[in-house]
Order: structure tokens, then C-alpha cells, then sequence
């Protein structure tokens, strides 16, 4: 994230934050009880995007032939979403919920994790 700081001079500059501040997402279960997860950056992005690419697999020309989608989502939301008490939320537990509140969180962790084309434009790298 960018910040604009004023200097002693009274110039601006751009600083960038060591993280991206945390967003308080409330999801209700089956049962309506909501809960206030914590959503931040991916605790091992790397980790995550050396998986990503294990589960390609390319063509003798050298393009995308498949691709394991299998829990590619929930494993990047679990690295980005943490119970109020701190603790990750594990991929099995993101694997219960319904596709339209996955693709919810995982655009929300691609963004906080720079991974997105407006996080991309954001910090002028698109």
C-alpha cells in the first residue's frame, strides 16, 4: 500500500507500508451466526504461487495444456484469512462454503496480496 507523507521540507512523497492494513470480513454459517474473520496478506505467498505453478501442466509447445484447479482457490484464502483470536482459517474449512463468498475472498486476497490488475495499477506496476 501507498501512503502520501509530507517531509520536513513540505514535500510529498509516496511510502509504501509494510502491509497492506487487515479488513474485517463477517460471514454468516447455515445458521446465521456471524463471524468477523480478519483478511491480510498471504502468510507464504511464495509458497502459494510455487503451487500454483505445480499445478501446470504445459504442452511439448510450451503452452497451458491443464491446469489443477482443486483447491487453488481455498488455499490462498486460508494464508489470507484469520479468525479473531489470530488463528488461520483452514483450507478445509473454506472448502464448506458456497463458491460465491470463495470468489468474494479470493479476489479480496489477490488484491491484498498485489496479485490483482487494480492492486497492480495501484502501486503503478500495470
Amino acid at each position: 500500500m501507498q501512503v502520501a507523507d509530507e517531509t520536513k521540507t513540505g514535500e510529498t512523497r509516496t511510502v509504501l507500508t509494510e502491509h497492506e492494513p487487515t479488513e474485517v470480513i463477517p460471514i454468516a454459517d447455515r445458521n446465521g451466526v456471524v463471524t468477523d474473520y480478519v483478511l491480510g496478506e498471504a502468510e507464504d505467498l511464495e509458497g502459494w504461487l510455487r503451487s500454483a505453478d505445480r499445478r501446470r501442466k504445459l504442452d511439448k509447445q510450451g503452452r497451458l495444456a491443464e491446469f489443477d484447479s482443486k483447491g487453488f482457490r481455498e488455499e490462498l484464502i486460508s494464508q489470507c484469512l484469520k479468525y479473531p483470536d489470530g488463528r488461520p482459517v483452514p483450507a478445509t474449512v473454506v472448502q464448506g462454503w458456497g463458491p460465491r463468498v470463495k470468489a468474494i475472498l479470493f479476489d479480496k486476497c489477490q488484491d491484498k496480496c498485489g496479485l490483482s490488475d487494480e492492486a497492480r495499477d495501484r502501486e503503478g506496476k500495470g
